[in-house]
């Protein structure tokens, strides 16, 4: 099933291709809100990640992190509510199955399975909760990159070359991290946002509006074994790219994973 939001048209309507055209309108508007909980959730996850590496480093206390990490889930709560709501109101009574039934008499290549219309209030507060997202996860995780670098420094007298030269090329993973958020999430948002604006059929932005803001989430990983020294050693090791380390490289290997776990 691919969903394509035509941001263009006035209410915002939501198309459902392939197989899953054929099925009730409300089916596809539930499964188009659980695709767009699922993009937001991996958006999050990506940030609790830098988040909680940098805390991991500071050795902070778990009661703070917990309270923060609470504090970045509130909004993904409160737009899977608004989103019940919609589908409760928008999709499931009898007169708006009817009507879906009515427009869909006749599908062809896709199906009318939802709008987005802001003039309804639980659309408007999801919209809200997804747009601020955009400027809130970047946000978050360069703020968490700035403080791991600082906090670099400030060790940088108290740790030996070789643990300050790991710690080092973690933050370079941070950086890359970082970035991620900001090359997916606002090219395709301000191209939402300027279709919904200018009434411009921007193809693309439909059709990968929910698709692209997922990348982060896939690509996070792999920087993760890439720069976290102890993991890129080991899948050297797996792939026999990498000599055996003498004992007195791994004590130090082994205290660099203690403080980053």
């Amino acid at each position: 099933m691919q969903f394509r939001q035509v941001s263009h048209l006035i209410p915002i309507e939501i198309w459902s291709y392939g197989i899953g055209r054929h099925f009730e309108a409300y089916i596809g508007y539930c499964l188009y809100h659980v695709l767009q909980t699922a993009t937001f959730v991996s958006g999050i996850s990506v940030v609790i990640t830098l988040f909680l590496k940098y805390e991991a480093a500071r050795h902070r206390n778990f009661d703070r992190r917990r309270l923060i990490i609470m504090g970045i889930l509130t909004p993904l709560a409160l737009s899977v509510l608004m989103e019940m709501i919609l589908i409760i109101t928008q999709s499931l009574p009898s007169e708006k199955r009817e009507r879906f039934k009515m427009l869909n008499a006749d599908v062809t290549d896709h199906s009318i399975v939802g709008y987005v219309d802001f003039d309804v209030l639980p659309s408007v507060i999801n919209a809200s909760i997804m747009s601020s997202s955009v400027i809130l996860l970047p946000t978050v995780g360069i703020l968490s990159r700035w403080k791991m670098s600082v906090y670099i420094k400030s060790i940088s007298d108290k740790s030996s070359q070789v643990q300050l030269a790991q710690k080092k090329t973690f933050a370079n993973g941070l950086v890359l991290q970082t970035i991620l958020p900001l090359l997916f999430y606002c090219p395709i948002s301000i191209a939402y946002f300027a279709t919904a604006k200018l009434h411009y059929e921007f193809t693309f932005q439909q059709f990968f509006m929910f698709l692209t803001p997922a990348f982060p989430a896939l690509i996070d990983p792999y920087i993760t074994i890439y720069f976290v020294t102890p993991y890129r050693n080991t899948i050297k090791n797996w792939l026999g790219l990498k000599k055996r380390v003498s004992p007195s490289n791994l004590t130090v290997v082994n205290s660099f994973m203690s403080s980053h776990p």
